[in-house]
């Protein structure tokens, strides 16, 4: 059996694991949160309006929140670029433990696989409403 390498990683790949794990996390929890919200404002709206429990202007409000949430959810594909940043974070997870322990695993190997996850994360993407016929 051999013995397994504990060659240190590099410094530049630490910072990413980390930022991209935090991206994925904050992408992930705004994404349930504006879910969330949009749903609980739907509710909201379809149980009280036309009722005299709550006021009429309040009802457009919870109606305006509830569309904005799920607007911004659409809109910047906040479901898509949160498993692309996780997405990103494995693939470079995955190289670094390799890079660490495996003799046979290059530098330009561990660089590599940041680029391809630098890729996976992407630009920022405005979906646009498809033209209507």
């Amino acid at each position: 059996m051999t013995a397994l390498q504990n060659r240190s990683i590099p410094e530049e790949m630490k910072v990413a694991l980390g930022d991209w794990d935090r991206m994925a996390t904050r992408l992930t929890r705004l994404y349930a949160l504006l879910g969330a919200l949009s749903v609980v404002c739907s509710l909201f709206v379809a149980t009280f309006t036309g009722s005299e429990a709550v006021p009429v202007g309040s009802i457009r409000v919870v109606a305006f929140i509830g569309t904005a949430s799920l607007a911004w959810i659409g809109t910047f594909n906040m479901g898509a670029k949160a498993n692309a940043a996780r997405g990103a974070w494995r693939l470079l997870n995955a190289a670094c433990i390799r890079y660490k322990y495996e003799e046979a695993y290059t530098f330009e190997e561990l660089h590599s696989q940041y680029v391809a996850g630098e890729s996976l994360l992407g630009v920022v993407t405005i979906s646009e409403p498809a033209p209507k016929h």
